[in-house]
């Protein structure tokens, strides 16, 4: 470890941890020393009992070189007791194996089945899939259960929403029907099929699912002298095995359920029996990415299929793209379609509240309605003088909404929808931003308008003329002398060419000033290498050692530098160094020097 170290010169006083000398002290005065400690030679050695010295321990001499940890099931690792050994649980499809953990992988791709009473699946304990019935799944939303699935159909509390239809092979029956199209009230009848492009609300019903020290001797080894007589590997929580090191010992990770140790592995059982529930934002659980259930919403559960949304389980209901399909009834105490008039829903038996309609598009989805055919060779022509503004009307489709306009408001529209270099207004008044395409603003247009006049004199479009250079915002200008009395600001680089000298009146020159983040900097000069440009470098090193650094052969249009030396900085005081330098700090800080002022000692930081 790196600490300030005072620099021995004549009259000092030091303190000295070790002094080698391969002559003699010399000491023109008195010497005094606490213990000396050295090689004692080999023909003193051999007069040495090994066994009687002091500090000599019996079992402090077993060898065991021979003995090992060895990794069982699930485990890697290991290696003899002379080092220290380590061993790491094994991870595998599923099961992640982290430094201070075995955890479950996030995203499960080898579970083929949880089976548990009372199993939760979901993104926390209000938004699941709930099996706390038996014979039925329960899908809650914000807490409360929006869809019953059990044996014979679904339940939903709440809306049953469609953007297709709805199919059902038995009766649809409900209190009322609701769409938006028309009304029947009272309407007794049974369907075929019933198909919806609208929202369907509904209830579904239930489904299933000494003097001489011993440490001191020639040919001494540290590790034949370990008392390990009362070390022993212990296996911790989730593993069994190990015993004393006299001999080798196997560890072993326990498995349990849902979890198999194998021979290389710990891996998640397929068939999961014992998990209770999974709680996870963003939760996803399906046969891959493409097929799942998807909590990615809070509050929402989203069943997808073939990498598409199809139901959306929310509070109030459910949201279904595309058909909705029944083997048998489909209960609800209301159903907006849009399907009109009443008519068209077909013979049969059953019986309705009522049912709201109004008709939209062609008519193409509706049984037994004929679409009016209008066969526009049939109409009179228009006489006069042409389309009268607002009297005369045209129909047409509003998104899917018939209505008629004016021909008024179809010029509005198509007056709008000019654009570029000519804008029509509502009306007809016209605009024009740009002339053969070149950009043109109501103070230009004003001023080419008093071309001659007093807004441009004929001087002065002269003197516009006499720049002879074509100068816009991307142009390259050459100038002979160019005065500035404000600010100049070079957004790219700025080069001063030809100068021997540069003068510069400020007191300190701020370097990377426009840099967002910190990092290296300072002055370069130039030696060309041929045609390569390189230099000196004096800068500040920031990073990795933050301290004043040069470095020879930089290129200059480098960023960051790469020192052969480093600055040493002096700081003084009236008192010993403490702490580390502040250029370098405790890594990068040697060399830097400190001078006591108060009694003249020189200390280095190394």
């Amino acid at each position: 470890m790196a600490k300030w170290q005072k620099v021995v010169v004549s009259g000092s006083s030091a303190i000295l941890t070790h002094v080698t000398a391969s002559g003699g002290f010399n000491s023109p005065g008195t010497a005094s020393f606490g213990d000396i400690t050295g090689t004692v030679s080999t023909a003193t050695q051999a007069k040495i009992d090994h066994d009687t010295l002091a500090n000599f321990v019996a079992n402090e001499h077993i060898d065991h070189s021979a003995v090992s940890v060895v990794a069982g099931a699930g485990l890697t690792g290991g290696g003899t007791i002379a080092a220290k050994v380590t061993m790491n649980v094994i991870g595998g499809d599923g099961i992640t194996a982290n430094a201070n953990d075995i955890a479950i992988t996030a995203a499960q791709t080898t579970i083929t089945s949880i089976f548990a009473t009372d199993l939760k699946i979901g993104e926390d304990a209000q938004t699941a899939i709930d099996f706390e019935t038996a014979n039925e799944i329960h899908l809650d939303a914000n807490n409360a259960e929006v869809v019953n699935v059990r044996a014979g159909g679904i339940e939903v509390t709440g809306d049953v929403t469609a953007s297709a239809g709805i199919h059902a092979a038995a009766v649809i029956s409900g209190s009322g029907f609701v769409t938006p199209l028309g009304t029947v009230t009272a309407f007794s009848g049974a369907f075929s099929s019933v198909s919806a492009s609208g929202t369907t609300f509904a209830t579904i019903g239930t489904a299933t699912q000494g003097t001489i020290d011993i440490h001191s001797l020639s040919g001494y080894v540290a590790n034949e002298h370990i008392d390990h007589s009362a070390v022993s590997v212990v296996a911790g929580a989730g593993l069994t095995g190990g015993g004393t090191i006299a001999a080798n010992r196997t560890i072993n990770v326990i498995g349990g359920d849902g979890i198999t140790a194998n021979a290389n592995d710990i891996a998640i059982t397929a068939a999961q029996t014992t998990i209770t529930s999974i709680f996870a934002t963003d939760l996803k659980i399906g046969e891959d990415a493409q097929t799942a259930i998807d909590f990615e919403t809070a509050d929402e559960i989203h069943l997808d299929a073939a990498n598409a949304q199809v139901v959306n389980v929310r509070a109030g209901g459910i949201v279904v793209t595309g058909d909705v399909t029944a083997s048998a009834g489909i209960s609800a105490s209301q159903f907006n379609t849009v399907f009109s008039p009443a008519a068209a829903l077909g013979p049969g038996t059953g019986s309705f509240g009522h049912v709201t309609a109004s008709f939209g598009g062609d008519g193409s989805r509706l049984i037994n309605v004929t679409a009016v055919a209008i066969n526009i060779d049939g109409l009179s022509a228009l006489g006069g003088t042409g389309l009268h503004q607002t009297q005369d009307h045209f129909l047409f489709s509003d998104n899917g909404t018939e209505k008629k306009i004016t021909f008024s408001n179809l010029e509005d529209a198509i007056f709008g929808n000019v654009s570029s270099d000519v804008a029509i207004a509502a009306g007809g008044a016209a605009t024009v931003s740009r002339i053969q395409g070149v950009g043109i603003t109501a103070e230009e247009a004003t001023q080419v308008a008093g071309i001659g006049g007093t807004t441009i004199s004929a001087t002065q479009w002269g003197y516009l003329g006499a720049l002879d250079q074509a100068v816009q915002t991307d142009s390259d200008v050459s100038f002979n002398n160019v005065n500035v009395d404000g600010n100049l600001v070079v957004a790219g680089t700025a080069s001063f060419q030809e100068t021997e000298n540069l003068n510069i009146k400020d007191r300190f020159i701020s370097l990377a000033s426009g840099s967002a983040t910190g990092g290296d900097g300072g002055i370069v000069v130039n030696q060309a290498l041929g045609n390569v440009p390189s230099g000196s470098a004096f800068g500040y090193e920031a990073g990795t050692a933050d301290r004043w650094a040069v470095q020879a052969n930089f290129v200059p249009t480098g960023s960051s530098m790469v020192p052969d030396a480093y600055m040493g900085i002096v700081t003084f005081d009236n008192s010993a160094p403490s702490g580390n330098p502040q250029y370098g700090g405790a890594n990068y800080g040697y060399g830097n020097i400190h001078v006591d002022a108060n009694d003249g000692d020189i200390y280095i930081f190394a």
